[in-house]
């Protein structure tokens, strides 16, 4: 009787892998939740003085890897506003930005996905989930809101730039991407977070300013790294600015899934 009941407590385990279903599979994540392509600006003059930076830049990008997405054309803008304080505590900085980005994305699966039917690994099952909810063949409009609030501190011993900094990512997402999303979430086709939400980072860099305090601009070159919340791995990416003297910057952001080039203009007072 006692080995009966262990068979059967057996084979009810034995299912679980298969019950489980998308959970093995990638996440569909909300665009927002990818961090936001904002790239850290330095003082633009080596000084102890009080700085109020107020930025503005537009993007665009390439999609070299992501799961579920075929083809995407996007456009986004920023702004954001760092202030920096003066005498003993210039070194400490708060910025806060906020970006908005749009486009169209096309639906792909995996080859990697789990086939609940078929115990393997096959994208049959998700081709016919998918078009149960919609057509992997027709372009669906996003568009993505993100907000990041951050605070750090940032040295300039001789002409080296250091810092580092933590913070806050929100973001909302609209359109039809998402609503397809939502409703393969519904049909158990995929897992994913959810539309909003809030995300912890933290960055780090090392610049250079080039030429006599810094005549020339500076150089600076970024490591972010959004930290891992619920459906969200840990992401990391790789930043390099230049920034110049009259506020003109630009710069590329590389990450596993995109490569996003940027390009704007700052104002201080």
């Amino acid at each position: 009787m006692k080995k009966l009941s262990i068979l059967k407590f057996l084979g009810l385990l034995i299912p679980i892998p298969f019950l489980l279903g998308c959970s093995q599979n990638p996440p569909l994540l909300a665009l927002g939740s990818y961090p936001i392509p904002i790239l850290h600006e330095p003082r633009i003059n080596k000084s102890d003085a009080e700085e109020r930076t107020i930025s503005a830049n537009i993007y665009s990008g390439t999609l070299t890897s992501l799961d579920y997405i075929d083809e995407m054309t996007s456009g986004a803008a920023s702004a954001h506003f760092t202030y920096r304080p003066s005498g003993d505590f210039s070194w400490l900085f708060v910025s806060l930005a906020a970006s908005g980005s749009f486009g169209s994305i096309k639906l792909t699966c995996p080859a990697n996905y789990y086939d609940d039917y078929y115990h393997d690994y096959t994208p049959s099952g998700c081709i016919a989930a998918f078009e149960a909810v919609s057509s992997l063949n027709r372009s669906y409009s996003f568009a993505s809101i993100q907000e990041l609030a951050r605070v750090g501190i940032e040295a300039n011993p001789a002409f080296f730039i250091l810092g580092i900094s933590a913070g806050a990512h929100l973001y909302q997402d609209f359109g039809q991407f998402e609503a397809v999303r939502n409703s393969l979430k519904k049909e158990d086709a995929v897992s994913g977070n959810n539309f909003r939400g809030f995300l912890p980072e933290a960055r780090i860099w090392f610049g250079l300013r080039l030429g006599p305090s810094g005549k020339y601009g500076s150089l600076n070159s970024e490591t972010l790294l959004q930290l891992k919340t619920g459906y969200i791995q840990n992401i990391v990416r790789l930043s390099l600015g230049y920034f110049h003297p009259t506020g003109w910057h630009g710069g590329a952001i590389s990450a596993s899934e995109t490569l996003i080039f940027s390009a704007g203009k700052s104002f201080s007072f």
